[in-house]
């Protein structure tokens, strides 16, 4: 499990340059198919959904701590564009980023 750990904490200081599988790999020397088949064992998630939990989780800091645009926090976290962003965002968190960033404004 350790190397599991390893790829989680590597995720999280990463997440904004991380774009595939392969660029994940190569640097912690493991292959594709180990990774996503222990990472989903260990974690009960796969590896691209826990990067777009830690990526929304970063983004929702950001969305009511700063004054950056969607599209900024978007680019910050990794998101390849805004669209993605906001439709992931939705998704997990059933409401877009500007409503949440509302949201967080008016509970202050």
């Amino acid at each position: 499990y350790q190397k599991i750990y390893e790829v989680a904490e590597y995720l999280s200081q990463h997440m904004d340059t991380i774009t595939s599988l392969d660029q994940l790999c190569e640097p912690l020397y493991i292959s594709k198919y180990y990774l996503c088949h222990s990472f989903k064992e260990v974690t009960g998630m796969s590896v691209i959904a826990f990067l777009n939990a830690i990526r929304i989780r970063r983004a929702k800091i950001l969305l009511s701590e700063s004054r950056l645009s969607v599209a900024q926090v978007a680019q910050s976290v990794g998101f390849e564009s805004a669209a993605r962003f906001s439709n992931m965002f939705k998704r997990s968190e059933g409401m877009t980023p500007r409503e949440y960033r509302r949201q967080k404004t008016d509970d202050d």
